[in-house]
């Protein structure tokens, strides 16, 4: 097993733990004595974990290789292309200063208001549909790194 990434939010850090596919990993408590490891037993859409935010209601967010899982510290909550996600494979997760949620995939992007889902393509002026990496700058423009 090796460490692919950290992510700090509001409620501590969590570690993405990689090439073995096994979840996402956060410490238990101040001290960091124990971990607490999430996988597809307590919620978790896959243990391929691609990606981490913490949206502004503390929420975190889990782009893995079978869609996008939210968990808020207690309940597990996965969007699927069924729900209207562009694809299983989520690459990042962003949310916008309005509270909207997108998720960069491998067939372009998906934004998510919490009601409804939208999604963008190269036939929409995307450069390429892969999209890694989901931004928004101070003014209000979002960037889509492909």
């Amino acid at each position: 097993m090796m460490i692919c990434r950290f992510f700090s939010g509001k409620k501590g850090w969590w570690i993405l733990l990689g090439f073995l596919l096994s979840g996402v990993s956060s410490p238990e408590g101040i001290e960091a004595q124990q971990w607490k490891t999430y996988t597809i037993l307590e919620g978790l859409a896959s243990n391929n974990v691609l990606s981490v935010f913490q949206s502004s209601d503390g929420a975190m967010w889990f782009g893995t290789g079978s869609g996008v899982s939210r968990y808020d510290g207690g309940n597990w909550q996965t969007y699927t292309t069924q729900d209207g996600l562009a694809w299983y494979t989520v690459l990042s997760v962003f949310q916008s200063s309005d509270g909207t949620m997108w998720f960069g995939t491998q067939v372009g992007v998906s934004r998510y208001d919490g009601q409804s889902w939208q999604r963008f393509t190269t036939q929409d002026g995307l450069v390429d549909n892969f999209v890694y990496s989901v931004f928004q700058t101070r003014d209000g423009a979002m960037w889509f790194g492909t």
